[in-house]
Order: C-alpha cells, then structure tokens, then sequence
C-alpha cells in the first residue's frame, strides 16, 4: 500500500462536514491542513522510532494502514475546539489510535513500508526469466 498525505476527506470520514467547517470559522486562516500536518507528523515520530519500517522522506506522509487511526486521534482535538464533549465511541477511538501507535514505536506492530508495492514490481520485472531447454537443443 502507499504512503499519503492526510485529507479533509479523510476527516470528513470520521465527522460531519458541518464539524470541519465550524471548526473552520473559529480561525481566520484554514486551519485543517495544518491540525492534519501535525498529526501525520505526530504519528511519523511513533513510527520512526520503531527503526525497521522504510519511511516515506515526504513530510507529512503516512502509510494507509495509519490514515484512520491518526484521523481518530485527530477528532477529539477538533470537537474540544468546538467545546463538544466526545463521546464514548469517539474517546475510544482516540485511546485505540494511541494504542495503535504505541505498539508501532514499541515493535507489536508494524505499518506497510515505503514503496513496498513499487519494490516488489520492481524485483519481478528484473528477475531473470528461464525457460526449460528444448529437447532438440538437449542432443547438442
């Protein structure tokens, strides 16, 4: 699987639209790309301290394995913004995210590395191909 950038569709995903865009009107700039940065790079750290996943050098990048559970994390800081008190199944699934990444940086699990999927269709395409000799060319 790839690596990818966060989005507001992934957000969107985990609450309304309604609750992105009250979110919004509380700032003067859009302030969703930047909570979205600092969550992929919150999460990266858990991830780079595990040592053996191949990470993606673009900032800002998570494997897709991590989208959800980084977007988890994320909503509770958006619904405290709004002064919406989460509930039970929202906290949750910030605890879990937190879990999740843990376990990541602790070496209990580990997130698809960088480009894996390119790599491997890599080593197939430069692998030597062979085919059995003809039987006429065996009396050679």
């Amino acid at each position: 699987m790839a690596w990818r950038k966060l989005t507001e569709e992934d957000l969107v995903a985990a609450l309304s639209r309604d609750e992105v865009e009250a979110y919004r009107r509380d700032f003067e700039a859009d302030p969703v790309p930047a909570l979205l940065a600092q969550t992929a790079n919150w999460a990266r750290g858990y991830i780079r301290t595990n040592g053996l996943v191949r990470m993606d050098p673009t900032p800002e990048t998570l494997p897709e394995s991590c989208v959800g559970p980084a977007i988890d994390y994320t909503v509770i800081a958006i619904l405290k913004r709004l002064m919406i008190e989460p509930n039970e199944t929202r906290a949750q699934a910030r605890q879990d995210a937190i879990t999740y990444f843990r376990d990541i940086s602790a070496g209990k699990n580990r997130p698809e590395d960088f480009d894996t999927a390119a790599t491997e269709q890599q080593m197939v395409a430069a692998a030597p191909a062979f085919s059995p000799p003809k039987p006429e060319r065996l009396l050679d």
